[in-house]
Protein backbone atom coordinates (compact mmCIF):
# COMPACT_ATOMS: atom_id res chain seq x y z
CA UNK A 1 0.00 0.00 0.00
CA UNK A 2 1.38 3.67 -1.05
CA UNK A 3 3.10 5.42 1.85
CA UNK A 4 2.93 8.75 0.63
CA UNK A 5 0.45 11.84 1.69
CA UNK A 6 -2.49 11.66 -0.20
CA UNK A 7 -6.09 10.70 -0.57
CA UNK A 8 -6.81 7.71 1.73
CA UNK A 9 -7.62 4.07 -0.52
CA UNK A 10 -10.07 1.83 0.96
CA UNK A 11 -13.37 3.96 0.30
CA UNK A 12 -16.01 3.49 1.58
CA UNK A 13 -14.58 1.74 4.53
CA UNK A 14 -16.32 -0.92 6.61
CA UNK A 15 -19.88 0.15 8.04
CA UNK A 16 -20.10 2.51 10.73
CA UNK A 17 -20.89 0.77 14.39
CA UNK A 18 -21.18 2.36 17.46
CA UNK A 19 -19.15 1.20 20.90
CA UNK A 20 -20.31 -1.31 23.97
CA UNK A 21 -23.69 -0.01 25.61
CA UNK A 22 -22.02 -1.37 29.00
CA UNK A 23 -20.85 1.95 30.66
CA UNK A 24 -18.21 2.57 33.56
CA UNK A 25 -19.82 6.49 34.08
CA UNK A 26 -21.13 9.30 32.49
CA UNK A 27 -19.76 12.84 32.54
CA UNK A 28 -20.09 16.48 31.50
CA UNK A 29 -19.08 20.06 32.91
CA UNK A 30 -20.41 21.69 35.57
CA UNK A 31 -21.64 24.50 34.00
CA UNK A 32 -24.35 25.23 31.45
CA UNK A 33 -21.78 26.99 29.21
CA UNK A 34 -20.16 23.67 28.24
CA UNK A 35 -22.70 22.02 25.57
CA UNK A 36 -20.55 18.53 25.67
CA UNK A 37 -21.46 14.99 27.29
CA UNK A 38 -19.00 12.17 26.97
CA UNK A 39 -19.42 8.36 28.32
CA UNK A 40 -16.58 5.92 29.79
CA UNK A 41 -16.29 2.17 29.51
CA UNK A 42 -13.24 -0.55 29.14
CA UNK A 43 -10.89 2.16 30.31
CA UNK A 44 -11.63 4.45 27.19
CA UNK A 45 -13.78 7.74 26.01
CA UNK A 46 -16.82 6.27 24.40
CA UNK A 47 -19.10 8.72 22.74
CA UNK A 48 -18.48 12.52 23.05
CA UNK A 49 -21.82 14.22 22.40
CA UNK A 50 -22.61 18.00 21.17
CA UNK A 51 -24.47 20.30 21.50
CA UNK A 52 -27.18 17.87 23.36
CA UNK A 53 -27.40 14.56 25.25
CA UNK A 54 -28.76 13.08 21.53
CA UNK A 55 -26.07 13.56 19.12
CA UNK A 56 -22.87 11.76 20.02
CA UNK A 57 -19.92 13.00 17.14
CA UNK A 58 -17.88 9.89 17.87
CA UNK A 59 -17.27 6.59 18.61
CA UNK A 60 -14.17 6.12 21.13
CA UNK A 61 -10.78 7.56 21.83
CA UNK A 62 -8.18 4.83 22.77
CA UNK A 63 -4.53 4.85 22.79
CA UNK A 64 -2.56 1.75 21.04
CA UNK A 65 0.84 1.02 22.62
CA UNK A 66 3.47 -0.96 20.75
CA UNK A 67 7.02 -1.36 21.18
CA UNK A 68 7.31 -1.28 17.26
CA UNK A 69 8.67 -4.90 17.26
CA UNK A 70 6.64 -7.38 19.15
CA UNK A 71 3.42 -6.00 20.13
CA UNK A 72 0.78 -3.27 19.52
CA UNK A 73 -2.34 -3.40 22.52
CA UNK A 74 -5.49 -1.76 21.96
CA UNK A 75 -6.68 -0.21 25.59
CA UNK A 76 -9.96 -1.62 25.53
CA UNK A 77 -8.92 -5.06 24.38
CA UNK A 78 -5.70 -5.96 25.79
CA UNK A 79 -5.42 -3.89 29.02
CA UNK A 80 -7.16 -4.44 32.75
CA UNK A 81 -9.33 -1.58 33.48
CA UNK A 82 -9.80 0.16 36.81
CA UNK A 83 -12.42 3.02 36.98
CA UNK A 84 -12.39 5.61 39.91
CA UNK A 85 -14.42 8.81 41.12
CA UNK A 86 -11.32 10.25 43.15
CA UNK A 87 -11.95 13.96 43.76
CA UNK A 88 -15.27 14.54 46.11
CA UNK A 89 -17.47 17.47 44.87
CA UNK A 90 -15.38 17.26 41.05
CA UNK A 91 -16.88 16.14 37.82
CA UNK A 92 -13.76 13.99 37.43
CA UNK A 93 -12.78 10.24 36.66
CA UNK A 94 -9.79 8.27 36.77
CA UNK A 95 -9.17 5.04 34.48
CA UNK A 96 -6.36 3.08 35.20
CA UNK A 97 -5.49 0.68 32.65
CA UNK A 98 -2.54 -2.18 33.10
CA UNK A 99 -0.72 -4.49 31.18
CA UNK A 100 -1.86 -7.61 32.02
CA UNK A 101 2.13 -8.67 32.36
CA UNK A 102 2.49 -5.69 34.73
CA UNK A 103 5.11 -4.14 32.15
CA UNK A 104 3.46 -0.53 31.90
CA UNK A 105 0.17 1.07 32.77
CA UNK A 106 -1.79 4.60 31.73
CA UNK A 107 -3.15 6.58 34.12
CA UNK A 108 -5.93 9.27 32.31
CA UNK A 109 -8.26 11.88 34.32
CA UNK A 110 -11.07 12.76 32.22
CA UNK A 111 -12.92 16.16 32.97
CA UNK A 112 -15.32 18.88 31.19
CA UNK A 113 -13.47 21.98 30.51
CA UNK A 114 -16.49 24.11 32.47
CA UNK A 115 -16.70 26.87 30.06
CA UNK A 116 -16.44 25.45 26.91
CA UNK A 117 -17.62 22.24 24.15
CA UNK A 118 -14.10 20.62 24.98
CA UNK A 119 -13.25 17.35 27.05
CA UNK A 120 -9.99 17.23 29.03
CA UNK A 121 -8.12 14.25 29.83
CA UNK A 122 -4.60 13.95 31.30
CA UNK A 123 -3.11 11.00 30.32
CA UNK A 124 0.83 9.05 32.03
CA UNK A 125 2.21 6.19 30.44
CA UNK A 126 4.33 4.44 33.27
CA UNK A 127 6.82 1.78 31.90
CA UNK A 128 7.50 -0.33 34.74
CA UNK A 129 9.62 -2.77 33.15
CA UNK A 130 12.83 -1.31 32.14
CA UNK A 131 13.35 -3.20 29.12
CA UNK A 132 10.54 -1.15 27.44
CA UNK A 133 11.98 2.47 28.18
CA UNK A 134 12.84 4.31 25.80
CA UNK A 135 10.60 1.56 23.09
CA UNK A 136 7.34 1.93 24.05
CA UNK A 137 5.42 4.75 21.49
CA UNK A 138 1.84 5.68 22.06
CA UNK A 139 -0.94 6.48 19.49
CA UNK A 140 -4.12 7.90 19.38
CA UNK A 141 -6.90 6.24 17.72
CA UNK A 142 -10.14 8.27 17.35
CA UNK A 143 -12.95 7.72 15.86
CA UNK A 144 -15.22 10.38 14.13
CA UNK A 145 -18.77 9.82 14.15
CA UNK A 146 -20.14 13.66 13.84
CA UNK A 147 -23.63 14.15 14.04
CA UNK A 148 -25.30 11.16 15.03
CA UNK A 149 -23.33 8.97 12.40
CA UNK A 150 -20.14 7.27 11.17
CA UNK A 151 -21.69 7.96 7.94
CA UNK A 152 -20.67 10.72 5.43
CA UNK A 153 -17.58 11.97 7.81
CA UNK A 154 -14.77 13.78 6.17
CA UNK A 155 -11.32 14.47 7.88
CA UNK A 156 -8.04 16.00 6.67
CA UNK A 157 -4.74 16.62 7.88
CA UNK A 158 -4.66 21.11 8.01
CA UNK A 159 -2.12 23.40 9.39
CA UNK A 160 -2.50 26.67 11.04
CA UNK A 161 -0.08 29.06 12.13
CA UNK A 162 2.29 26.53 11.74
CA UNK A 163 1.09 24.04 13.38
CA UNK A 164 -0.51 20.81 12.66
CA UNK A 165 -4.04 19.74 12.86
CA UNK A 166 -6.65 17.21 12.09
CA UNK A 167 -9.95 18.45 10.83
CA UNK A 168 -13.27 16.42 11.06
CA UNK A 169 -16.91 17.45 9.70
CA UNK A 170 -20.12 16.71 9.06
CA UNK A 171 -23.06 19.27 7.73
CA UNK A 172 -22.67 21.79 10.65
CA UNK A 173 -20.63 20.21 13.34
CA UNK A 174 -16.82 20.41 12.97
CA UNK A 175 -14.24 18.57 14.92
CA UNK A 176 -10.56 19.77 15.66
CA UNK A 177 -7.62 17.92 16.83
CA UNK A 178 -4.34 18.25 17.28
CA UNK A 179 -1.03 18.62 19.68
CA UNK A 180 2.09 20.62 21.00
CA UNK A 181 4.43 19.73 19.95
CA UNK A 182 3.43 18.73 16.93
CA UNK A 183 2.81 15.39 15.67
CA UNK A 184 5.46 13.05 14.96
CA UNK A 185 2.82 11.56 12.40
CA UNK A 186 -0.32 11.18 11.39
CA UNK A 187 -2.80 9.86 8.93
CA UNK A 188 -6.48 9.84 8.19
CA UNK A 189 -7.98 6.43 6.78
CA UNK A 190 -11.21 4.49 5.98
CA UNK A 191 -11.85 1.82 8.47
CA UNK A 192 -11.06 -1.81 8.25
CA UNK A 193 -8.99 -0.78 5.29
CA UNK A 194 -6.43 2.17 5.59
CA UNK A 195 -6.75 3.06 8.91
CA UNK A 196 -4.22 3.33 11.76
CA UNK A 197 -5.34 -0.24 13.47
CA UNK A 198 -4.71 -1.77 10.22
CA UNK A 199 -1.36 -0.15 9.63
CA UNK A 200 0.06 -0.94 13.27
CA UNK A 201 -1.19 -4.53 13.73
CA UNK A 202 0.63 -5.70 9.95
CA UNK A 203 4.31 -5.03 11.45
CA UNK A 204 3.83 -2.53 14.95
CA UNK A 205 4.90 0.29 13.15
CA UNK A 206 3.37 3.01 11.71
CA UNK A 207 3.67 2.85 7.61
CA UNK A 208 0.70 4.92 6.20
CA UNK A 209 0.92 8.60 6.23
CA UNK A 210 -2.88 9.78 4.14
CA UNK A 211 -4.19 13.39 4.59
CA UNK A 212 -7.10 13.08 3.59
CA UNK A 213 -10.91 10.81 3.70
CA UNK A 214 -14.11 12.01 2.31
CA UNK A 215 -17.42 11.13 3.33
CA UNK A 216 -17.09 7.77 4.56
CA UNK A 217 -16.52 6.27 7.96
CA UNK A 218 -13.05 7.04 8.97
CA UNK A 219 -10.21 7.04 11.58
CA UNK A 220 -7.84 9.36 12.74
CA UNK A 221 -4.03 8.45 14.31
CA UNK A 222 -1.36 10.31 15.43
CA UNK A 223 2.21 8.91 17.23
CA UNK A 224 4.21 10.94 19.39
CA UNK A 225 7.54 9.99 20.62
CA UNK A 226 8.94 7.39 21.87
CA UNK A 227 8.36 7.24 25.99
CA UNK A 228 10.89 7.23 28.86
CA UNK A 229 9.83 6.10 32.14
CA UNK A 230 6.94 8.44 32.61
CA UNK A 231 5.26 10.74 29.22
CA UNK A 232 2.33 12.90 30.62
CA UNK A 233 -0.28 14.14 27.42
CA UNK A 234 -3.64 15.19 27.63
CA UNK A 235 -6.25 14.78 24.70
CA UNK A 236 -8.48 17.56 24.01
CA UNK A 237 -7.49 21.41 25.02
CA UNK A 238 -5.06 19.80 26.75
CA UNK A 239 -1.11 20.20 27.86
CA UNK A 240 1.29 17.48 28.15
CA UNK A 241 4.74 17.09 29.47
CA UNK A 242 7.05 14.77 30.56
CA UNK A 243 9.17 14.33 34.16
CA UNK A 244 12.09 13.43 32.39
CA UNK A 245 12.15 13.01 29.15
CA UNK A 246 12.04 16.62 26.96
CA UNK A 247 9.21 15.62 24.57
CA UNK A 248 5.79 16.68 25.53
CA UNK A 249 2.06 17.09 23.98
CA UNK A 250 -0.70 19.25 23.74
CA UNK A 251 -3.42 17.41 22.82
CA UNK A 252 -6.97 19.31 21.55
CA UNK A 253 -10.23 18.24 20.68
CA UNK A 254 -12.68 20.84 20.22
CA UNK A 255 -16.66 20.66 19.25
CA UNK A 256 -18.01 23.70 17.60
CA UNK A 257 -21.23 24.35 15.11
CA UNK A 258 -20.52 26.61 12.09
CA UNK A 259 -23.20 28.91 13.34
CA UNK A 260 -21.48 29.66 16.64
CA UNK A 261 -18.07 30.84 15.76
CA UNK A 262 -15.60 31.50 12.85
CA UNK A 263 -13.10 28.52 12.46
CA UNK A 264 -10.57 30.39 10.64
CA UNK A 265 -10.37 33.05 13.26
CA UNK A 266 -7.28 32.45 16.39
CA UNK A 267 -8.86 33.22 19.29
CA UNK A 268 -5.92 33.99 22.08
CA UNK A 269 -2.05 33.84 22.68
CA UNK A 270 0.09 32.26 24.95
CA UNK A 271 -0.58 32.82 28.63
CA UNK A 272 2.26 33.74 31.18
CA UNK A 273 0.52 31.74 33.74
CA UNK A 274 2.86 30.39 35.71
CA UNK A 275 3.39 26.00 35.73
CA UNK A 276 3.15 25.46 39.20
CA UNK A 277 -0.39 26.67 39.37
CA UNK A 278 -1.39 23.16 37.41
CA UNK A 279 -0.18 21.80 40.95
CA UNK A 280 -2.04 23.75 42.90
CA UNK A 281 -6.18 22.78 43.73
CA UNK A 282 -8.14 20.57 41.26
CA UNK A 283 -4.92 20.24 39.00
CA UNK A 284 -7.29 19.80 35.47
CA UNK A 285 -9.24 23.15 36.45
CA UNK A 286 -6.42 24.89 36.25
CA UNK A 287 -4.92 23.23 32.89
CA UNK A 288 -8.08 23.80 31.59
CA UNK A 289 -8.25 27.30 31.81
CA UNK A 290 -4.06 27.51 30.96
CA UNK A 291 -4.92 25.75 27.79
CA UNK A 292 -7.82 27.93 26.81
CA UNK A 293 -5.18 30.29 26.87
CA UNK A 294 -2.54 28.44 24.80
CA UNK A 295 -4.87 27.25 22.17
CA UNK A 296 -6.75 28.39 19.01
CA UNK A 297 -10.68 28.47 19.55
CA UNK A 298 -10.79 28.25 15.43
CA UNK A 299 -7.55 26.63 14.04
CA UNK A 300 -8.31 25.86 10.43
CA UNK A 301 -9.56 27.33 7.46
Amino acid sequence: MPTSNNIAPGAPGTKPRWTSSAKDGIGTAYHTSSRLWFTLSHGIVNEVYYPHVDKPNTRDLQFLISDGDTFCHEERRDLDHLTEYPEKNVLLYRLMNSDRKGRYRIVKEVIGEPHSSILLMHTRLEVLDPKLRGKLRLYALLAPHLNGTGQNNSARWCNRGGRKFFRAEREDVHMVFGCAPDFTRRSVGYVGHSDGWQDLMDNFQMDWEFDQAQDRTMALIWQRTRSSSTTRMRWSRGVSYSDDVPTCSQVCLMLSSASERDLASPRCTASNRPADSLRRGIRLYHASYFILQCLYCGICD
